[in-house]
């Protein structure tokens, strides 16, 4: 489903923005590249300290096809754990919206939607109607509690995939972040 999602992205010509994370940000970044599309990392350590390790070819393909890798510290600082919530405004930032597969209440994908909100920026928490597939159980079930409030509180908060598309298509700005 993920490899879905961002190929229909990616095939819009929109950038997916991600952490270089194992999990869903490595898959959005590796089917961006699939899709001959641009995709940037924000990273939660220096450039020369790619995190996590495993990711170190995934860093040089995004490098290779035009795609960026954004670091707010300095070429040799370790990934440290308070890093990754902070690079998360960076992700937000970045984009136009913010698009949640999955997460648990405290999850990067939740913190960065926290951020997006901050920032203005729209968010979604996929809902399958607008693809025509049963329900999504990847969120938790305080990640979807916390959802349906800020979807209450927020009209900026999308609930399909398919409302992505209204906000992007009327910007020149086409960058996207995927979590």
């Amino acid at each position: 489903l993920t490899s879905d999602i961002v190929s229909v992205l990616a095939n819009n010509g929109l950038v997916i923005v991600s952490g270089l994370a194992l999990g869903i940000d490595a898959e959005a970044h590796k089917i961006a590249l699939k899709n001959n599309a641009i995709t940037a990392a924000v990273l939660g350590s220096g450039l020369n300290q790619i995190y996590p390790i495993f990711n170190t070819k995934l860093a040089q393909d995004i490098i290779d096809n035009d795609g960026c890798l954004i670091s707010e510290y300095y070429p040799d600082m370790p990934a440290l754990k308070h890093h990754f919530p902070i690079r998360n405004r960076i992700i937000s930032g970045l984009s136009l919206g913010t698009l949640v597969i999955e997460g648990g209440l405290n999850s990067g994908a939740l913190i960065t939607t926290k951020y997006a909100l901050d920032q203005n920026r729209q968010i979604s928490d996929q809902e399958a109607d607008s693809i025509g597939e049963a329900p999504w159980e990847f969120l938790s079930l305080e990640a979807t509690t916390l959802f349906d409030r800020l979807r209450s509180e927020n009209p900026t908060v999308l609930s399909q995939t398919a409302n992505i598309f209204v906000g992007v298509q009327t910007s020149a700005d086409k960058i996207y972040i995927f979590e």
